[in-house]
């Protein structure tokens, strides 16, 4: 199935959840016509993950996106790291089923983020689970790309 869309509407930020009785597999494709194009597969559900991040003003930015998998609310907590140091943490309130999508300078507010080189770290409470996609944006060269959300075990 391909749904697809002209992408002259209003900027809409929102999830994809497919069930089904096999196995399932996908992409999802963003095609920015500003930007550039980057697809992003299927992600794997997690209590504790980490990604790459990066931001330079007028240019690079990374945006993460995490879908709360239960039924029940619960607050996830994310942590700005920079050479093994925790730089800010944010705690991202997730309704059930819900998700949150920000730019790293919109998440850690608090953090000198304009020239910075790292990571972030999300953690469920109580071993609640989550999915999580990561992009950095690069508008001043069109470069849209998506990063590795890894499990920390």
């Amino acid at each position: 199935m391909t749904i697809s869309t002209n992408g002259e509407g209003a900027l809409v930020v929102g999830s994809v959840r497919v069930f089904g009785t096999g196995r399932l597999g996908g992409v999802l494709r963003f095609d920015i016509a500003a930007v550039g194009v980057a697809g992003v597969g299927a992600s794997e559900p997690v209590s504790d993950a980490i990604f790459p991040a990066r931001r330079m003003v007028g240019g690079i930015n990374t945006r993460a996106a995490i879908r709360n998998l239960s039924a029940e609310s619960m607050t996830v907590t994310c942590m700005l790291m920079q050479d093994g140091d925790v730089m800010d943490t944010a705690m991202v309130e997730l309704d059930g089923d819900g998700h949150s999508a920000r730019f790293i300078d919109e998440m850690f507010p608090g953090a000198n983020t304009a020239d910075f080189v790292g990571s972030v770290r999300c953690t469920a409470p109580n071993g609640g689970m989550f999915v999580g996609v990561a992009f950095e944006m690069d508008a001043r060269n069109r470069i849209f790309t998506t990063l590795p959300v890894v499990p920390v075990r």
